[in-house]
Parts: C-alpha cells; structure tokens; sequence
C-alpha cells in the first residue's frame, strides 16, 4: 500500500505576498499624508471609492458624505465645482470624469465652493487607470489647493498695474 505525500515551496508565494503588501502600504501612506487632494473612482460609473485627508480638507466634510454614492452625475452637486464665472461645470466636464469616461489624461483649474460658503481654488489633474486588457477600471485625481497662490497673483497684478498707473501719471 502506497501513501501519497504533497509538499509545496511557498517561500516564493510568501515573498511575494510580503512585497505586494509592502507597495500597499508605501502607495496608502504617500496617498494618506499627501499636501494635495486625492480621489479615486471606479469605473465604468465613476462612484467614488477614496478621497484623501487632504481632498476632505479642501471640500470640507467627511469620507461618507463625498464618497458614498457619490459618482459622475453627483460630482459637481456634491462638491460644487464651479466655472470662474460661476456657472456650474457639467459633469462631463470635471477632469476625473473625462478620465473615466473617455480615457483622458487632462488638467483644469475651478472653484469648490465648500458647504461653509469658502471658495477653494483646485488644479486638478486625473487620469485613467487601466486593467491588463486595456479597458478604464478606474480613474485617479490629484488637485493641490493653488488658492493662496492665485491669490498673490492676483496682488502682484493688482500692484504692478498701480504701478504702471503711476509711472503714466508722471
């Protein structure tokens, strides 16, 4: 009577599920602990599934209320992304959408005018993140808070045209 005996090396499997685990944590802390806003959402309907500390800082409010069942149509109603002019953007205008939607790697500047009534000035960038066959499983956005920067643009403008008011006058 013969017994039959299976043995297999995981040492492999275990290195790299160690390492996989390790790129995790090193993408969630850089992600976590990132200055600039993060958004990622799923596709083909672009719900949200993570915003960043930082994006929560600049919209105000909390991870369930921008993220739960939040998708394209609700973009810009949930975080009021708005035009220069004001005029609201369509949704598939918003750069995380274009993404999503059309396979798009694009910037733009707008405002999110917050629930407390502060208007925040954002450079978003999105792209879309694609599966081994190539077709949009995701899509990513990073918008860093410019509004102090736009800001001191605005007065240095405001200053250098107070000055050239000035030397006309003389």
């Amino acid at each position: 009577e013969y017994e039959f005996a299976y043995a297999e090396d995981i040492t492999e499997r275990e290195l790299a599920e160690r390492k996989r685990k390790e790129t995790l944590a090193f993408l969630q802390a850089a992600m976590n602990n990132s200055p600039a806003g993060i958004a990622i959402a799923d596709a083909p309907d672009g719900k949200l599934l993570y915003v960043n500390k930082a994006a929560l800082g600049i919209r105000g409010g909390s991870q369930e209320e921008l993220v739960n069942g939040v998708g394209i149509d609700e973009y810009v109603s949930s975080w009021q992304i708005l035009h220069f002019d004001g005029t609201p953007y369509l949704p598939e205008e918003v750069p995380l959408a274009r993404a999503i939607l059309f396979g798009e790697t694009c910037d733009d500047v707008f405002i999110i005018h917050r629930p407390d009534q502060e208007e925040r000035i954002v450079w978003a960038n999105a792209a879309p993140i694609f599966n081994e066959d190539g077709d949009i499983m995701a899509g990513i956005v990073v918008f860093p808070d410019i509004t102090e920067l736009r800001q001191a643009e605005e007065e240095v403008k405001r200053i250098f045209d107070m000055s050239l008011d000035l030397i006309c006058v003389a």
